[in-house]
């Protein structure tokens, strides 16, 4: 049978009216349309994404098992402070709500993605230290400097430096530290004796007494390229 059904009209003048059905299996379904309003008005449901003072608001329960159609544009999270998002370069505030970055704990180093190119978490020994790898060594540096008992620079500043040894082959102490350093304040590197520092600073010697020209204070230094 066809869909629809013609009521017909009552009394005179009256036509015919012809209701909205669907047929299946020779009972017809009547058709219905959602409206939307307060009492006494009526808004039709939108068709679509609609806005939300005119479409049908579902609430999910929270027990459900029912699936969510998918999201076919880009969620963009907010960047305010109860938001997940963050704006990049933003203050920081305590309080503010975000996403916590977790890691695993390994002991002993090993890897945990099946093949290059994949997702990998962090790891971290038993104390909670992030493993890292130290950046190798490219290059090295070595020279010597006749220190006085005038203040001198041993080694200039360097950012990439890694580390520096100093060794002092004079016959007197040389008194090794930042810029306008003393044979007072200096810590003493007595003839013979070395010392290695992990620092990018500039380092100067100085003596407590003249010295010979031929007597050196010797440096190996290595850094990053």
């Amino acid at each position: 049978m066809a869909d629809n059904t013609q009521l017909p009209g009552t009394g005179t003048g009256t036509a015919d009216i012809v209701v909205a059905t669907d047929n299946i299996g020779g009972v017809n379904y009547q058709r219905v349309k959602i409206a939307l309003g307060a009492d006494g008005t009526a808004a039709d449901a939108a068709v679509g994404a609609g806005t939300e003072a005119t479409v049908l608001r579902v609430t999910l329960p929270t027990d459900g098992t029912g699936a969510i159609a998918t999201i076919n544009t880009s969620v963009v999270p907010g960047t305010a402070a109860t938001h997940l998002g963050k704006a990049e370069d933003a203050g920081h505030t305590t309080g503010d709500t975000g996403v916590m970055l977790l890691a695993v704990r390994q002991d002993a180093p090993a890897q945990t993605a099946g093949t290059a190119l994949d997702y990998n978490p962090l790891s971290t020994n038993s104390r909670g230290q992030l493993h890292v790898v130290e950046l190798g060594t490219d290059l090295v540096a070595s020279g010597q400097v006749n220190m006085t008992n005038s203040a001198a620079t041993l080694i200039a500043a360097d950012t990439k430096r890694k580390a520096v040894t100093f060794l002092n082959r004079q016959l007197a102490s040389v008194f090794i530290g930042p810029a306008t350093v003393t044979a007072l304040n200096g810590f003493e590197l007595q003839p013979g004796a070395a010392v290695t520092l992990t620092t990018t600073a500039l380092v100067q010697g100085i003596t407590s007494a003249a010295s010979g020209a031929a007597e050196y204070t010797h440096y190996l230094a290595t850094s990053d390229s």
